[in-house]
């Protein structure tokens, strides 16, 4: 059949925008092919320490409704401690003590939460487990007496040290924190064993995946590690080279009496080189160990078992669990990340808000737009807390949630239901910065642990300018990254790669501006970026602003740190004393693009579910409006055609 010009020319209008439309959804969604299923996204997350049991955490699922849930604890510290009645106390707040009994527990916690259309996350220990090596006790005890075949199966290896790191001598390793750990060594195959029992145990209770913690390494320098590493070097380099930079005459007989592989951790300035090359090492053995088990053993028995890591990341620090791992291998087949990180109270004359702001930045370069969450070792600003988690893309806070201080009820089901109620805020975006702070990962590598403490500063610094930025790690820099930005500064102090140089050169050429920075000079120089860039965003130095795009929609997130010190250190610790001073009058600017007509400016706050209008004026190629009042989050989104 022959078609008249206008329905031709209306399919046509609409293809063009079903596939424009296809390409946004693309670009914001971010599609992992790492993943089982490469769409999955979540925006609201709770987690329960404890507590499952309890009628409030079953109404405040009811009531929210978090699309991931992670709660109950599985693996070797489960197993090795459950049967202690400490158990239900510090680290793990089981329900009731006793292996059997604590997995019935959770099995009918798992099924009430699946009823409810929610997925649930078991926290799974990777390596620490409670015992003292000096005596028969914890995960020592449970592993010699009390392993349960009808649960496990067979023992991986009748001696429990062949599952535990070791020094050179054969000592047991054993690290305090709170209690007495010993370590289970990922290179050890029948610790992998151990893990994939458990693992095999706990997705049977329901769980639709794990969080695991524990991701650790404590130099251990046991036969397994002994000779991991020295296949590694062997790899690596050539028996000149191992002679000339390591002192190894013979690699065969090679005996490492300490292997500084440490994680998380960072060699001393005065480290021989043979410990820097332990790190990488360290750091890529340990990711091997963690994809047999979890990836591919814990994906043959689930295919969509959702994988999940908990690691510590404090104020943007080097030592980050991760830090010598090649950037590829960053959170590769993992679905979300929770790093604890960012941490309060505030102290307002210091210019201290405990805020998490550049690690959440971060942690959305590294994890490559993957969902994320700040554990934030504070149990009063719920609200601020995942308020800069789901500004800067991520999902909330990871720790803390009081469910049982009103207060605490209050703000988190208000905050974790926002997304929710108002989807086009969060999904289908991308970015909407022109400008990105590069974060120089092979100088931290390299020994320029200064480069990490700049880029830190320099972060903090032009957030509390409402500076509207990117963080681009230098391994995800090529020219097509490049290209969506006008300006990249980089951190003054660090020593660009001869690639990356050349890179940064190009974009320069076509037209980008490079700028050093320092802490003295990011001041005055946010300021001047800030008065060209396409947002402008005029407010105290305690908010902090993000900006974001999708089709006929810009939207941007502002989250307020100011409180009331004074009526907070009179209150309980709890939510109640979150205490904010609104802020006045936040004038904004938006740079309208060509032919770009705008229909409305509207203000969200978690606390109301209507949408305020605000007045707008626009033309000369800008958009302005203010914000009279922001508490603690607000979220202006614009719409229009062209935007």
């Amino acid at each position: 059949m022959l078609m008249t010009p206008e329905p031709w020319r209306r399919m046509k209008t609409a293809l063009f925008c079903c596939l424009l439309l296809a390409a946004w959804t693309t670009s914001s969604a971010g599609l992992h092919a790492d993943l089982p299923d490469p769409d999955f996204s979540f925006r609201s997350f709770c987690v329960a320490w404890g507590g499952t049991t309890n009628a409030v955490f079953e109404r405040f699922l009811r009531e929210v409704r978090p699309e991931i849930v992670q709660c109950g604890f599985y693996g070797p510290m489960f197993h090795g401690y459950a049967d202690d009645p400490g158990s239900t106390g510090y680290p793990m707040q089981l329900p009731v003590s006793g292996q059997r009994e604590a997995l019935t527990v959770q099995r009918e916690v798992n099924r009430k939460i699946h009823k409810l259309g929610l997925k649930v996350v078991g926290h799974f220990q990777t390596v620490n487990v409670i015992a003292d090596p000096g005596k028969t006790n914890g995960f020592l005890a449970f592993y010699e007496k009390g392993w349960p075949e009808d649960l496990l199966g067979p023992r991986p290896h009748p001696d429990v040290r062949e599952l535990l790191m070791r020094d050179a001598a054969g000592n047991v390793l054993s690290n305090v924190h709170y209690v007495t750990y010993v370590g289970l060594c990922p290179s050890s195959p029948h610790a992998r064993a151990l893990l994939k029992a458990m693992l095999k145990l706990a997705v049977s209770t329901g769980l639709d995946g794990v969080m695991a913690n524990y991701n650790y390494r404590w130099s251990c320098a046991c036969p397994y590690c002994q000779a991991d590493f020295r296949h590694w070097l062997g790899e690596r380099f050539s028996a000149e080279a191992l002679s000339a930079r390591f002192g190894i005459v013979d690699l065969v007989t090679h005996r490492f009496e300490r292997i500084a592989a440490q994680i998380p951790g960072y060699p001393a300035p005065d480290a021989p080189a043979l410990d820097r090359e332990a790190m990488r090492w360290g750091a890529a053995a340990f990711k091997r160990s963690f994809d047999e088990v979890y990836l591919q053993y814990g994906r043959s028995l689930k295919k969509d078992l959702i994988v999940s890591t908990w690691n510590h990341l404090g104020d943007v620090g080097v030592t980050e669990e991760r830090a010598f791992l090649p950037l590829e291998e960053w959170g590769r087949g993992e679905h979300y990340f929770w790093y604890s990180g960012g941490y309060g109270p505030t102290k307002i004359e210091d210019r201290k808000l405990g805020d998490g702001w550049v690690n959440c930045l971060y942690l959305r370069e590294l994890g490559r737009g993957k969902p994320f969450m700040l554990g934030k070792y504070e149990p009063v600003r719920m609200k601020n807390s995942v308020a800069e988690g789901l500004a800067t893309g991520g999902s909330g806070m990871g720790l803390y949630m009081n469910l049982s201080d009103p207060a605490g009820y209050s703000a988190l089901s208000e905050y974790l239901r926002f997304p929710r109620v108002f989807p086009d805020l969060f999904e289908g975006l991308q970015s909407d910065s022109d400008c990105a702070l590069f974060y120089p990962r092979a100088s931290v590598q390299a020994g320029q642990r200064q480069a990490g403490d700049e880029f830190r500063e320099i972060g903090r610094l032009l957030s509390e300018r409402q500076l509207v930025f990117d963080v681009m790690a230098d391994g995800f820099s090529d020219s097509n990254r490049l290209a969506r930005y006008k300006t990249v500064l980089v951190p003054l102090s660090i020593r660009l790669e001869p690639a990356m140089a050349e890179r940064l050169e190009a974009f320069a050429r076509s037209g980008g501006a490079v700028h050093a920075v320092s802490t003295v000079s990011a001041p005055a120089l946010a300021d001047g970026l800030k008065a060209r860039s396409v947002w402008r965003i005029d407010a105290p130095w305690t908010v902090k602003a993000a900006a974001w795009r999708g089709w006929g929609r810009r939207v941007l997130h502002l989250v307020n740190y100011d409180r009331d010190e004074t009526k907070a250190a009179g209150l309980p610790q709890t939510p109640a004393a979150e205490c904010p001073v609104p802020v006045e009058n936040t004038a904004c600017r938006f740079l309208l693009p060509a032919n770009a007509r705008v229909s409305s400016v509207r203000f969200h706050e978690p606390e109301s579910r209507k949408a305020a209008s605000l007045p707008f004026t626009a033309g000369g190629g800008e958009l302005t409006f203010i914000v009279p009042r922001l508490d603690v989050y607000g979220v202006v989104e614009i719409r229009g055609r062209g935007l």
